[in-house]
């Protein structure tokens, strides 16, 4: 989202690139002695008052179709972590969200191509 902005999620879109460009900045500004890497998490888990039929279209928006709960999360950053080397990366945490997105536009360009 933050490399390709949101009509209908303006803020989160926003906040996304900000967070992009601020570990950008402080990698370069603290290299070598601090490694800085961001997380940048699609839908991780559902809040409570959240109804079946928005969880089933959320769900549908990413590749694995799953919800991953807060682990994968602290997974994420455990593996960030573990590298003596990665610095200045923003890992996308989102099941592949945007590629199903992304497929799905070019399977409903090509149906009204073919049409």
């Amino acid at each position: 989202m933050a490399g390709k902005g949101s009509d209908k999620h303006i803020a989160c879109a926003a906040s996304k690139a900000r967070l992009a460009n601020l570990s950008l900045s402080f990698s370069r500004q603290l290299a070598p002695y601090v490694k800085v890497n961001a997380i940048a998490p699609s839908l991780l888990m559902f809040q409570e008052g959240d109804n079946k039929e928005y969880q089933q279209k959320a769900l549908k928006k990413s590749l694995l179709c799953l919800e991953s709960g807060e682990q994968e999360g602290v997974a994420a950053v455990q593996y960030l972590l573990s590298s003596r080397y990665m610095t200045k990366r923003t890992l996308a945490l989102g099941g592949g969200r945007h590629f199903a997105l992304l497929s799905k536009l070019r399977r409903s360009r090509h149906h009204e191509s073919t049409n």
